[in-house]
């Protein structure tokens, strides 16, 4: 009886880490070069901004640059891209759409509820 119950505790704890470490996000570039990649954006960004500046546009750097944020920030093993993207969004989601907890922004970031503005920056860091 004893075996089955680790058996059944096991299989319980492959199942729940599999569900666990799906990604809502397609394969992405490495950590420099979609640093890179999102920076190069972000001074386009900028260059439109200041010669038309709109909300849409703020937003959007906003976005961007907290992913590059996210990537920059000295720790001891650097952030992934994927976990740069999940964060700044879950930031942007809370700050700037106005969704009330980070549980909800984690929900509609699994359903890809994305903004045009996260699409278009997982387009610009997909492999």
């Amino acid at each position: 009886m004893k075996r089955l119950s680790y058996l059944f505790l096991i299989f319980t704890l492959s199942c729940v880490t599999s569900v666990f470490a799906q990604s809502s996000l397609p394969a992405l570039r490495n950590n420099q070069e979609s640093k890179q990649l999102i920076q190069d954006a972000v001074n386009e960004l900028y260059k439109v901004y200041k010669t038309n500046p709109t909300l849409e546009l703020e937003k959007k750097i906003v976005l961007f640059n907290k992913a590059v944020e996210i990537l920059e920030e000295p720790t001891v093993k650097p952030a992934s891209t994927e976990y740069a993207l999940n964060s700044a969004f879950l930031f942007f989601e809370v700050n700037y759409n106005f969704v009330r907890t980070d549980s909800e922004a984690l929900k509609r970031l699994n359903q890809k509820q994305w903004s045009t503005y996260f699409n278009d920056l997982v387009e610009l860091v997909k492999l």
